[in-house]
């Protein structure tokens, strides 16, 4: 028989339950991926909350801590 003439094989041999098998494992894998992303991102963004807060709270402090030095050297100024 010459090529191309009588029966056709099929391109694929792959299953339509392989494929669906297939595209399953993928949608798995991408889901997986995603969640894994939006872990870490949670986890960045936890880091990054937490710094910030620390810089306000080392903010407020040296506010506070300047604001009071600024009343004191204003009541030491008044008892003058």
């Amino acid at each position: 028989m010459q090529p191309g003439h009588g029966t056709t094989c099929p391109t694929s041999t792959r299953s339509s339950s392989d494929e669906s098998d297939s595209d399953a494992a993928m949608l798995k894998y991408k889901w997986k991926r995603l969640f894994k992303q939006a872990s870490i991102f949670k986890e960045y963004e936890k880091a990054l909350l937490a710094k910030l807060k620390r810089r306000y709270e080392d903010n407020k402090e040296a506010f506070e801590t300047q604001h009071s030095e600024k009343e004191d050297l204003q009541r030491a100024c008044i008892k003058t």
